[in-house]
């Protein structure tokens, strides 16, 4: 049996994606203000925001690899698919944030 190599191509631990989706979360507190709170899920692969009153928005992404928000009123997902085009890659942690805020206020 042999041992698995790295393949040379294979990216480095930590630089395949610039930002976690916890990230995410925790950039859209600062926009929201400072009645909002973010804390990280396992691993970063979910961002959890709240309000004072304890309203609960959830940011992941699908089995599919739609980013999402969920939120405590509603049963299924808001998906930012709906809302914005998601899916460039060339959109960096300012403009995810934004349009993850935008859908975070319609829903609420």
């Amino acid at each position: 049996m042999t041992m698995a190599t790295t393949d040379r191509y294979d990216p480095a631990p930590g630089t395949e994606y610039p930002f976690s989706i916890s990230d995410i979360a925790r950039q859209a507190v600062k926009l929201l203000g400072d009645d909002w709170h973010a804390e990280s899920g396992y691993w970063g692969v979910t961002g959890e925001i709240t309000t004072q009153d304890g309203t609960r928005f959830i940011v992941g992404v699908d089995h599919e690899g739609d980013l999402y928000v969920h939120a405590d009123k509603n049963t299924e997902p808001t998906f930012l698919l709906n809302y914005f085009d998601c899916t460039s890659s060339s959109l960096g942690l300012e403009e995810v944030t934004k349009r993850i805020v935008a859908v975070i206020l319609d829903i609420a």
